[in-house]
């Protein structure tokens, strides 16, 4: 009776794990898509700022 108890306990931590390693896999596919939304709006306000000191230079040469 023992050793069936054993077996079902095993079977259950064996199905345990291998759910947590697919949760592992989605959440790190659920991080990398997050990552990606940083590094675009990172890349926008460079763009922005990269912008607005092109249109203080033109200014500063149209003024003169």
């Amino acid at each position: 009776m023992q050793t069936v108890m054993i077996d079902e306990i095993t079977t259950k931590v064996e199905k345990t794990g291998t759910n947590l390693i697919n949760l592992n896999k989605s959440l790190k596919n659920t991080l990398d898509g997050v990552m990606k939304g940083d590094k675009f709006i990172m890349n926008f306000v460079l763009l922005l700022i990269l912008l607005a000191l092109i249109a203080f230079i033109v200014s500063q040469v149209v003024g003169v």
